[in-house]
């Protein structure tokens, strides 16, 4: 019987002087990096998937381990599911802290309380709004609905929830 063929490892290492950790962001950055030190190194695809936990920051190895192509390894599977998961962190345009920071802006000033702040409040939340339900960050505006009612003056909320039971809409 046939011993199986024994492949071995090459260890990357960070080109000299550098640091080589992902943190979570810039995903595409860091694979660039990572895969200049694999070729450098001249490592195969599998020493890739094998040895990215050590470039990897701790906090992220339970999500790592997760993401197909790090079991069985396969590089390139690996790659296109950091890719995936992290790519859209990275270029998010916009995010529900964006929403309560606005709405901690306007209760800084008082809240809303006219109709000229309205607009203005309008202005800022409603590109937010939409783009959080278009990118999926949120599945509707019912989400923020609360932060966006508590960026008006208390007494302002009470007006609005009064017409709302009015109108049976609350």
């Amino acid at each position: 019987m046939a011993e199986p063929e024994v492949i071995e490892s090459v260890k990357i290492k960070p080109p000299h002087g550098k640091s080589l950790k992902f943190d979570g962001t810039n995903v595409e950055r860091f694979l660039s990096q990572y895969q200049v030190a694999a070729c450098l190194d001249r490592a195969s695809g599998r020493d890739m998937a094998k040895q990215l936990f050590f470039f990897v920051d701790d906090s992220l190895l339970d999500v790592l381990e997760t993401l197909e192509g790090y079991e069985p390894p396969d590089w390139p599977k690996l790659k296109a599911s950091m890719l995936s998961y992290w790519e859209d962190i990275d270029s998010a345009k916009f995010t529900t802290s964006d929403i309560k920071a606005l709405k901690e802006d306007w209760l800084t000033r008082g809240g809303v309380s006219s109709v000229s702040d309205y607009q203005a409040l309008r202005k800022e939340w409603e590109p937010i709004q939409s783009y959080l339900v278009v990118k999926g960050h949120i599945e509707s505006v019912e989400e923020i609905r609360n932060d966006f009612y508590q960026s008006f003056l208390a007494g302002v909320q009470e007006r609005i929830r009064d017409q709302l039971f009015k109108d049976e809409t609350m």
